[in-house]
């Protein structure tokens, strides 16, 4: 009797689990990346399911009928939709949760918001949904609201939170090259990017709708070419984006040297399905020059960004950002153009000149403009399949003076060899004129995400289209030269009405136009297996076919030349602990096309593209619950095919043999191991050196691979309970090792000191309505220089104050 019951239960089991219908779905973020444990359940059935690594999941309801899908994650609800089921085996499809609604930071039992990257978004630096554990390559992320914590207004200040990054020239809003320059291990980088596309600036990068800053590290061509990338690194700003819920806030600041600022951030929905969004970010910032002077930089912002999402599957999104200003190129550039032994001196700070004088009268103004437009649309074409087709349209302008200056040894100014001293700077400019650069871009991109022979499958498939057109004119004089140690000379005579009747008398020393195209039409394609759930491979290759159609550079007529390159990838990553910790392994590429020079027999060439190939191993953590990430690394990076100089020639003749090493090693962590408190600290040693090149040069450390130490740290702290709920302190400061910023056998070697800049702030959050901040800068009001080839004196000490209202 037992055996015939038990027989019965069975068979009503496998009948009853037969008759059930099965619910099967995949959950995924805008960004392709996998909702992993999230909970999934159908009403009225409370009983439901996680979806797996894959984000995909399956669950069984009694019969068919209409019933409302749940989606929860960490607690909260994040998804809600009537569904008919129909079928035995239905499929609910690729259900898209926006990352806004399920920030990691931003549901903690306590509500704590750390303004920290708790884990690392990887698909803008990848192009494919990987997790910071899974890929090859390293980067850094830092959140736009560590920025607000931190009452840091633009990308230019924010970027001293980048481990290995450092500053090396100043924005002089100049159209084609205005903006502030860095070095990333050892070679020098701009802010060109824009969520992944070409996004010029001329001037200052203001944060107002800075989402974050994502910053690649070594060569990365295979994915993003060459033309807005350097071989050091690429910096990538991601925007904010509309949300589907209304909210706004105002701020106000100010501070040291007649800083005045108003910003505006206003997010409202516009219909009731919540199908069209529109945001609008905006600021106003002005401020002078911390030397003894009234020169002052102004600008006005504005990005409006708009979404449409006519159904789960469709979603466009249309951007601009304008920027307008005025600079007065506040960053005085002292250039060298005499070996040491003439200057009596190696080191910036033994020459005389007081670092508070300002070298020039008013009126040298620069005016700017920057425009980028930007449309996306993203369209999911199956469950595992998705397409994304962007364009981007960027124009930088300028028009005005732009004052620059070299110091001059006694004996050259005075015509006397036995005179010593560097008491005299030559004061000159450099102006444009309606000069612009603009950039199109087209570029379409299908990830897909599958599984092959039971292990998982991302790829990347792009094509894309970027023509940048040169349309600038340059043109300068020597205004004068001056004793900056006699007190009776009059500063203020160079200026903007002095240089201007130069000019209309036509005394200009020199004239440099520069007007010319280029296009490159690029396919590429990136793959990342899992062989097994902690091993995965990667492997990437890019066609790239660049023509140069021609122009003018300078005097000299720019030959039209095309040339097709091939650029390669590979990775490698193993978890020794799933989801805490991997060891990876990676070779990256990128190129540059040199285009015509001039070889041995006064033949003209055709230049090989030059490689930057690199070699990185190292490892990741994240622990606590993905509160704390960490990365160390070492890398090795060797450029094949550089131009050199004939040592025998004296008409310019080269030959295309030169060679240059970059390594070093990088330690970064960033996190919040307990709710409240925050950190952040980066190392990183560079080692530089031409190991083929000219013999002025040939073994020594290149003046742009800057700081051989570079060191960086931020910590914070927030009250979450009692009376003093909502106040925080933060602290934080910046090492950078002495470096030569001249290095040759010509010139000699002139030093830019070590330095070591603290930085502190003290905010409060009054009832989430409202904030405020104080910081100080530059606390112990350290004299220090940046350069690029020169020497640029840095602001001391300085304070500002902001209140924000949120509504």
């Amino acid at each position: 009797m037992k055996r015939y019951t038990l027989i019965v239960t069975f068979l009503a089991y496998i009948w009853s689990a037969q008759a059930q219908i099965q619910v099967t779905g995949k959950i995924q973020t805008e960004f392709l990346v996998p909702l992993s444990n999230a909970t999934v359940y159908i009403e009225p059935f409370r009983e439901g399911t996680k979806a797996d690594q894959n984000g995909e999941f399956r669950l069984h309801v009694p019969e068919k009928g209409e019933y409302m899908l749940r989606i929860q994650y960490l607690g909260k609800e994040v998804y809600g939709k009537p569904v008919r089921i129909q079928n035995q085996n239905h499929y609910v499809g690729l259900i898209t949760i926006k990352s806004a609604a399920i920030q990691v930071d931003e549901v903690h039992v306590t509500g704590y918001k750390s303004p920290m990257v708790l884990e690392k978004p990887t698909y803008n630096v990848a192009k494919i949904p990987l997790k910071n554990l899974e890929n090859a390559q390293v980067y850094s992320v830092i959140d736009g609201k560590l920025l607000d914590q931190q009452l840091i207004f633009n990308v230019d200040e924010g970027s001293r939170n980048i481990t290995g990054l450092q500053n090396i020239w100043n924005a002089t809003s100049r159209s084609g090259d205005g903006g502030a320059y860095v070095s990333l291990r050892g070679f020098v980088s701009s802010n060109t990017l824009r969520n992944g596309l070409a996004g010029g600036i001329s001037g200052t990068v203001d944060a107002a709708n800075l989402e974050r800053l994502e910053v690649l590290k070594g060569p990365s061509g295979t994915l993003f070419g060459n033309i807005l990338a350097s071989y050091g690194g690429m910096i990538n700003r991601i925007t904010k984006k509309a949300q589907d819920y209304n909210f706004g806030s105002a701020s106000l600041s100010g501070g040291s040297h007649h800083f005045y600022r108003a910003q505006l951030d206003l997010n409202r929905v516009l219909n009731q399905k919540k199908t069209a969004l529109f945001r609008v970010n905006a600021a106003y910032n002005t401020e002078s020059s911390f030397q003894n002077s009234d020169l002052k930089t102004s600008y006005f912002f504005i990005s409006p960004t708009f979404t449409y999402s006519p159904n789960q599957r469709t979603h466009l999104t249309v951007e601009a950002e304008y920027t307008q200003g005025q600079s007065s190129n506040m960053g005085q550039m002292l250039g060298f153009s005499f070996p040491n032994t003439q200057y009596g001196v190696r080191s910036i700070k033994d020459f005389p000149i007081d670092y508070n004088l300002s070298l020039q009268g008013d009126g040298l103004n620069q005016d700017y403009r920057n425009l980028n437009l930007f449309a996306v649309l993203d369209y999911e074409i199956s469950p595992f399949i998705k397409s994304s087709t962007n364009v981007s349209f960027s124009q930088n302008y300028s028009d005005g003076f732009g004052a620059y200056y070299y110091l001059v040894p006694n004996a050259v100014a005075l015509d006397n060899p036995n005179a010593a001293g560097t008491d005299y700077v030559s004061r000159a400019d450099q102006s444009t004129e309606d000069s612009r650069k603009n950039y199109f871009q087209v570029q379409q991109n299908f990830n897909a995400d599958f599984k092959l022979g039971g292990m998982r499958n991302r790829m990347v498939l792009g094509l894309d289209y970027l023509r940048v057109r040169d349309k600038q004119y340059f043109y300068g004089s020597t205004f004068d030269m001056i004793n900056f140690t006699d007190p009776l000379i009059d500063i203020s005579a160079f200026n903007g009405k002095n240089m201007g009747a130069k000019y209309a008398a036509n005394e200009i020393d020199f004239t440099y136009p520069l007007d010319g195209t280029t296009e490159t039409y690029s396919a590429y394609f990136a793959d990342v297996l899992d062989l097994t759930p902690n091993l995965n491979v990667m492997a990437g290759i890019r066609l790239d076919h660049f023509d140069n159609i021609g122009g003018l550079v300078g005097a000299i007529a720019s030959e039209k030349y095309n040339q097709t390159t091939v650029s390669p990838k590979f990775g490698i990553v193993y978890q020794p602990i799933k989801s805490l910790w991997s060891i990876f392994g990676s070779y990256q590429n990128s190129f540059t096309n040199k285009g015509m020079y001039l070889a041995e027999g006064q033949v003209t060439r055709s230049a090989e593209p030059e490689y930057a190939n690199q070699w990185e191993v190292g490892s990741k953590v994240e622990l606590l619950g993905k509160r704390l990430n960490g990365t160390v690394s070492y890398y090795h990076v060797v450029v094949d095919n550089v131009l050199r100089a004939v040592p025998t020639s004296t008409i310019g003749e080269q030959v295309q043999d030169g060679t240059r090493l970059s390594e070093g090693i990088e330690l970064e962590i960033q996190g919040t191991p307990i709710n409240g408190f925050n950190v952040l600290a980066g190392f990183a040693y560079n080692n530089s050196k031409y190991t083929k090149a000219d013999a002025d040069v040939e073994g020594r450390r290149p003046g742009t691979a800057t700081s051989p130490y570079l060191a960086n740290f931020y910590a914070s702290y927030s009250v979450l309970n009692g009376k003093t709920k909502g106040l925080g302190l933060g602290f934080g400061g910046n090492y950078a090792s002495a470096y030569d910023v001249v290095n040759s056998l010509s010139m000699g070697t002139i030093e830019l000191p070590a330095y070591f800049l603290l930085n502190a702030n003290i905010f409060y959050d009054y009832q989430a309505k409202y904030r405020f901040g104080v910081k100080a800068d530059n606390i112990t009001a350290q004299k220090y220089w940046i350069g690029w080839g020169n020497a640029i004196p840095q602001k001391l000490r300085s304070f500002s104050a902001s209140v924000t209202y949120k509504f």
